[in-house]
């Protein structure tokens, strides 16, 4: 689990890097299903796993960040 942690702070960081004030990812139905992706990976002990769903859940949020701006 540790690793796992670790992974997940520093997904979190990068993301919050690029995060735009005030967009709410929950809002997002493919998000939420990456999160209990994601919930499944971590309870699994499997850190490649946890790694995997980590990577896409950052190229969503990115490409999701991304259209936030275009549309602003």
């Amino acid at each position: 689990m540790v690793e796992a942690d670790a992974l997940l702070i520093e997904s979190s960081q990068r993301l919050a890097e690029s995060w735009p004030p005030g967009f709410d990812l929950d809002s997002d139905p493919e998000w939420r299903h990456k999160e209990g992706e994601l919930s499944a990976a971590y309870w699994s002990q499997d850190p490649g796993r946890v790694r995997a769903v980590l990577e896409l859940k950052e190229r969503l949020a990115l490409r999701l960040f991304a259209s936030a701006r275009k549309a602003a």
